[in-house]
């Protein structure tokens, strides 16, 4: 499927931004020439402006590392340091210089493993290319990925040629023994969903702690206990835009919020799902920046 095109929502959005900005700043104004209650209006109009330039320009230029600890087993004797990456949507909003901030920020973690978990592009293939940064991250252990359901729109060969280039390797639908200090661990990967076979690599040891990658957290609604010991995936960006209490008011998934983001247990699984660093459909964000996820699994 061929969708090489002229990319226009970036303008389209900034176009809207800015009209919402005049109306609110007009509005605001108006409100304070007449006084009284009427100032209320005014200041409610300057904090929405103020949340709109927040979440538009600010807060998706953030980078945040969210970290968790996760021991599979009782009484772990070692700690693999995972990083994962999802939701990069180059093509979109970001310019190949944030993301070289990103790679900067990563390597001060000093990881074992280097996880890319998909949707690498917004749609067109060519602006892989702005990611090349991460060819530069070193894993002790290893460097892998996975596709995910917009890579698959447009050349996924492309793709993966850029990624495999950079010295990465596709784990999907394959279960990889992988070692540190003589403590053994299995990583698994599964295809999206969307465009592809999505068949769970059968565990083979059930003593064995076992560790599975996807993109689309929807995939564990076909788990059962014991299958995996950890997933870890992207998709949702955290539903991108949060609100106090309320939380995200879209998550693009069949669980929705129960799977918005961080860590969760689902079918007896837990399940870390990164908030992702790039947008899509919009250039905001809010209450939900960028991150980087590191997870110390014990084995």
């Amino acid at each position: 499927m061929n969708l090489r095109r002229t990319h226009e929502s970036p303008l389209v959005f900034d176009i809207i931004l800015v009209c919402v900005a005049i109306f609110g700043f007009v509005i605001a104004q108006k409100s304070f020439l007449e006084a009284g209650w009427w100032n209320i209006v005014g200041i409610c109009a300057i904090i929405g402006e103020c949340i709109l330039l927040y979440g538009s320009c600010i807060e998706p230029r953030c980078i945040v590392v969210k970290k968790y600890r996760e021991a599979l087993i009782p009484h772990p004797a070692e700690w693999v340091r995972v990083l994962f990456f999802s939701d990069f949507h180059a093509g979109g909003y970001k310019s190949a210089a944030w993301y070289a901030r990103v790679v900067e920020k990563a390597k001060t973690l000093d990881a074992d493993i280097i996880i890319m978990g998909g949707d690498y592009v917004v749609d067109i293939s060519t602006p892989i290319k702005d990611l090349g940064a991460f060819a530069t991250l070193k894993g002790k252990i290893g460097k892998y990925y996975v596709m995910g359901n917009h890579d698959l729109v447009d050349h996924p060969a492309e793709i993966r040629d850029a990624l495999e280039t950079w010295g990465y390797i596709c784990i999907e639908k394959k279960i990889l023994r992988l070692e540190k200090q003589g403590r053994s661990f299995d990583l698994a990967g599964i295809s999206d969903p969307w465009f592809d076979d999505a068949r769970i690599p059968k565990r083979q040891d059930a003593d064995m702690p076992h560790i599975t990658i996807s993109h689309e957290p929807d995939v564990l609604m076909d788990y059962v206990g014991g299958e995996t010991d950890l997933m870890l995936c992207g998709h949702t960006h955290g539903g991108q835009i949060r609100f106090p209490i309320i939380g995200p008011m879209v998550i693009p998934t069949r669980i929705g919020r129960g799977l918005d983001r961080g860590r969760k247990v689902f079918h007896k699984i837990t399940c870390i799902i990164s908030p992702g660093l790039g947008e899509s459909d919009i250039r905001a964000r809010l209450l939900n920046p960028p991150s980087i996820v590191c997870v110390d699994i014990g084995v």
